[in-house]
């Protein structure tokens, strides 16, 4: 039963950090979404969607 709880805390934890991770890559660090690297990048079409 102990080694469940742990495997499950070291699984949520593991989830945890990787969605930190990727937040952290996906902005500036600091929840600010980073800029474009270039204009084609982010395109929005017409419609709103980014292309």
């Amino acid at each position: 039963m102990t080694t469940l709880l742990i495997a499950l805390a070291l699984i949520t934890l593991t989830a945890w950090l990787g969605a930190r991770l990727y937040d952290w890559i996906r902005t500036d660090g600091l929840g600010h979404r980073a800029p474009p690297r270039s204009h084609r990048d982010w395109t929005e079409g017409a419609d709103g969607y980014l292309r």
